[in-house]
C-alpha cells in the first residue's frame, strides 16, 4: 500500500482532538518531508523504538488513560521525539526518562530522589506527560501544535510569543517570533513529532522487515505500608529482578518503598499479591486477638 503524505497523521490527529487544528500549512510539511527523507536514522533506531512501543508505551491501560483526559493517543509518538524511547536517556540539563522530564516540575507529582526517580517509569511518566500536555492545551487555547511546541519550548515561552504576535497560529509563531531561547530545537520539535508520527502511524509499510513483540501483560500494584522492594518481592512470590525490569525508576533490591507506591508487576502473578496480602492481614488480625 502507498504510504499517504506526511500531513495525513496531521488531519487524523486534528479529527479526533479538535475542531480547532487543521491540517498543517506548506511550511510545516516541507520540514516533515525533510525530516522523513533521512531515512537512515530512522532504520538506525526504528527495531528498538517500535518494540518498546508493543511492550509498554501503547499498553491498552496507558492508550485508556489518555483518553480519559481528553487527549489524543497519537501523543504516545511525542517521547520518539524527546528521548527515541530511551528509559534511561537523561539530558545535560537533568532532564530524564522517556518523556524527558525535569526534576524540578516532576516533583509536582512523582518521587524524584536518591534510590526512585518515577521520571523513569514509563507509565508514571506518561501520566506525568499527560497532565500536562492537556494544561498546555487549555493555555495555548485549544492548539494542539503551540501545545506541544509548549512541552519542549515552556507554554510560558509560547503564551509570550502568542501575546507579541497576536496570535494563536503556529506557523506565524514559528517563522515570526523572535526570542534567543526559540533556537533550532524549539522551532524544529513540533515539525519532528508531526515525522515521529507519520513513521509510527504507518510503520507496517515504511518498516515491513521489523518485528514486534505482543504488549506486556502487566498489572499494577501498590504497597499497602512502607517496605523495601525485596520484602515487596518475597511476599509477591517474585525474583527481585523482574520487578526492577518492569519498574525502572527504582535504583536496587534494597530500594524502600513508601506506602501508596504503585508497582508493576507481572498480571498472572496478581492473583499471588492478592492471596499473599490476605494472609498478612489475617495473621495480623489473629496476632491481635491473642494480644
Amino acid at each position: 500500500d502507498q504510504v499517504p503524505a506526511p500531513c495525513e497523521p496531521v488531519r487524523s490527529m486534528s479529527k479526533i482532538c479538535s475542531s480547532r487544528m487543521t491540517s498543517t500549512p506548506t511550511p510545516t510539511c516541507a520540514r516533515v518531508e525533510g525530516l522523513l527523507s533521512d531515512t537512515g536514522s530512522f532504520n538506525t533506531i526504528s527495531a528498538p523504538v517500535l518494540t518498546f512501543i508493543n511492550l509498554v508505551c501503547c499498553q491498552d491501560d496507558l492508550l485508556a488513560d489518555l483518553a480519559e483526559q481528553g487527549l489524543p493517543v497519537e501523543l504516545t509518538a511525542l517521547p520518539f521525539v524527546e528521548s527515541s524511547f530511551n528509559i534511561e536517556a537523561e539530558s545535560k540539563v537533568g532532564a530524564s526518562g522517556i518523556w524527558q522530564i525535569m526534576p524540578s516540575s516532576a516533583k509536582e507529582t512523582l518521587i524524584v530522589k536518591k534510590q526512585i526517580d518515577e521520571r523513569n517509569n514509563p507509565i508514571k511518566a506518561t501520566e506525568y506527560a499527560a497532565f500536562h500536555l492537556k494544561r498546555n492545551y487549555r493555555l495555548a487555547k485549544g492548539n494542539w501544535a503551540l501545545a506541544i511546541l509548549g512541552y519542549n519550548h515552556g507554554i510560558g515561552s509560547v503564551r509570550n510569543a502568542m501575546r507579541k504576535l497576536d496570535t494563536d497560529n503556529f506557523v506565524t509563531i514559528l517563522n515570526d517570533y523572535k526570542a534567543r531561547s526559540f533556537g533550532f530545537a524549539s522551532k524544529n520539535f513540533y515539525p519532528c513529532f508531526l515525522a515521529a508520527l507519520h513513521a509510527y502511524t504507518y510503520a507496517e509499510q515504511i518498516f515491513p522487515d521489523v518485528k514486534t513483540k505482543s504488549p506486556l501483560d502487566i498489572s499494577i500494584a501498590e504497597t499497602d505500608q512502607a517496605t523495601s522492594l525485596s520484602e515487596f518481592a518475597e511476599n509477591a512470590l517474585l525474583p527481585v529482578d523482574i520487578l526492577l525490569d518492569l519498574n525502572p525508576d527504582m535504583e536496587h533490591h534494597e530500594t524502600v518503598l513508601p506506602a501508596g507506591f504503585r508497582l508493576v508487576i507481572p498480571k498472572q502473578t496478581e492473583h499471588l499479591l492478592r492471596s499473599t496480602e490476605h494472609l498478612t492481614q489475617r495473621w495480623n488480625e489473629i496476632q491481635a486477638t491473642e494480644i
